[in-house]
Formats: C-alpha cells, sequence, structure tokens
C-alpha cells in the first residue's frame, strides 16, 4: 500500500485538487443566491456584482480577477462557517447555512397588480404596423394596416 502511494503520490494529489474544486463549484451552483434575508451566499454574490459593476469600465483583467477571487474566498467562508456550526451542534447538517429555500424580496400582498392599461398597451401596434413571427428565425412585418389608411 505504501509503495503504490509513493508510486502514485502526484496523480492522488492533482486527483484531490481536482475533486475539491468540482465539488466546491457544485456546491456554488446548487445553492441559491439570492434570498430576502440575505442568507448563504447572497451577500458575497451581491459584493461580487457590486465589485464586477466597479471593474466594468477600467479595462483592467487583474480587478476583475481579484473580484471573483475574493467572492470565492467568501464562498468558502461560508462553507467552513456551516461546517463549524454542524460540529458545534447548531445546525442540523454542515450546509443547512447554504443550501435552503430562499424567501423572496417582497410579499405578493405589497406588490400593487398590473393595471388593465398597461396590460393591453402595445407599443408596436401604436401605428397600425403589426410583428408577425414567420418560421421562428425572421420578422416580417405586415403593413396591410397602414396601406389601407394611405389608400
Amino acid at each position: 500500500m505504501v509503495k503504490k502511494i509513493k508510486e502514485y503520490w502526484f496523480g492522488i494529489l492533482i486527483s484531490l485538487i481536482v475533486l475539491v474544486g468540482l465539488s466546491f463549484s457544485l456546491i456554488i451552483v446548487l445553492s441559491p443566491h439570492a434570498d430576502g434575508k440575505m442568507r448563504g451566499f447572497a451577500p458575497c454574490t451581491y459584493a461580487l456584482a457590486i465589485n464586477l459593476s466597479n471593474q466594468s469600465g477600467q479595462n483592467k483583467m487583474w480587478g476583475v480577477v481579484s473580484a471573483v477571487t475574493h467572492a470565492n474566498l467568501c464562498y468558502a467562508g461560508v462553507i467552513r462557517e456551516g461546517v463549524e456550526l454542524w460540529v458545534k451542534g447548531k445546525q442540523s447538517t454542515p450546509w443547512a447555512n447554504y443550501i435552503y429555500e430562499p424567501e423572496p424580496f417582497y410579499d405578493d400582498k405589497d406588490v400593487e397588480p398590473i393595471s388593465e392599461d398597461l396590460l393591453k398597451a402595445n407599443v408596436l401596434d401604436d401605428d397600425g404596423v403589426k410583428f408577425e413571427i414567420v418560421d421562428d428565425s425572421s420578422i416580417v412585418e405586415t403593413i396591410n394596416e397602414v396601406e389601407d389608411e394611405q389608400k
């Protein structure tokens, strides 16, 4: 057994690094990133969005790399916090603080319904011009009503 480990240590090390990286990525992909209570990865994701927005006009690659690195460190901190809480017995599973059912930012009762006038409004029909989608690849403008008005 020791002889095999000595012989294949580099392959085992690379395999473990790849496995940890894929697991980390899978956890981040499966977890919610928008939550009304800002739990789990939500604060990290919003900080990433702000940092990327700030970097957008500077044309510096290292600023973007730095923002993504800080976000990944924040994600790792949330995962570490979940393991610590689980070890201390404060939550039932290590992933309970970042894999959960997200809550909306607002209640449906707080939102005013869309008015009937707004639902019926169609900017494209104002001039009598209608657009039709043909073959799902091109848009053909039919001007039948406009030609009738001109006659």
